[in-house]
């Protein structure tokens, strides 16, 4: 079990099946799940079959799945992670956005609700609707968003009500070769196989620590010719 953000998510990188090997080649096979460290329950995604190996033209094969990524959108989705609170003292000091309904921006994009609730701070709530969802193919990297915005009057009371949602559907396809032109198996491997150690060393080292964000690489199925 390796930390990824703690106290909040973990990646389960356990054995799945007892390693298979003979004298030509070493099979292992990993979870590579990313649960919920204080509630874990069965993920909503089935974990996917690995294709038989039908060749051995190649020494060391990788096979890696969206089902990694899609626990971990599960995982932030459900511990309210990807929740979001925007207020005036969240910008930088040096911000010319004023979040109030008599600024220049709010008056001119929501005129209603600026003669409704004048002089008015405002909060705005972002957070996703429901899980991402990302899917891998040969040719491409999908990632599909929905976000809702709401905007809310915080009164002097310091209650807020809500006088408008904003529902939002993002999707993103990155082709492969739009990053990797020409990319070749053993620079995949080469890759791959760095930042999975950096990474399980870095949270080794510092369990608690913090550590820079990023993109989060798992290896799930490995197929070493001997």
């Amino acid at each position: 079990i390796i930390p990824l953000i703690p106290d909040v998510m973990s990646l389960d990188l356990s054995l799945t099946a007892n390693p298979a090997s003979t004298e030509s080649f070493l099979d292992i096979l990993h979870s590579g799940e990313i649960f919920d460290v204080n509630s874990r329950s069965k993920p909503s995604q089935d974990k996917p079959a690995f294709p038989s190996d039908s060749e051995d033209s190649q020494m060391f094969y990788i096979w890696l799945t969206d089902y990694g990524l899609n626990s971990a959108g599960q995982t932030l989705f459900s511990s309210g992670y990807l929740h979001y609170s925007l207020t005036q003292k969240e910008l930088p000091e040096n911000n010319t956005l004023q979040l109030n309904t008599s600024g220049y921006e709010i008056s001119l994009l929501l005129p209603q609700i600026s003669k409704s609730y004048p002089n008015k701070e405002i909060q705005f709530k972002i957070y996703p609707s429901s899980p991402p969802s990302v899917q891998l193919t040969e040719e491409a990297v999908e990632l599909q968003v929905q976000i809702n915005i709401e905007l809310h009057i915080i009164q002097d009371d310091s209650t807020t009500d809500n006088v408008a949602t904003l529902q939002t559907v993002s999707l993103t396809k990155v082709p492969v070769s739009h990053y990797c032109p020409g990319v070749s198996l053993v620079s995949v491997v080469d890759l791959v196989t760095r930042f999975a150690l950096h990474s399980y060393i870095t949270n080794r080292s510092s369990q608690y620590g913090n550590h820079p964000g990023g993109t989060i690489f798992y290896i799930q199925h490995v197929h070493l010719m001997l």
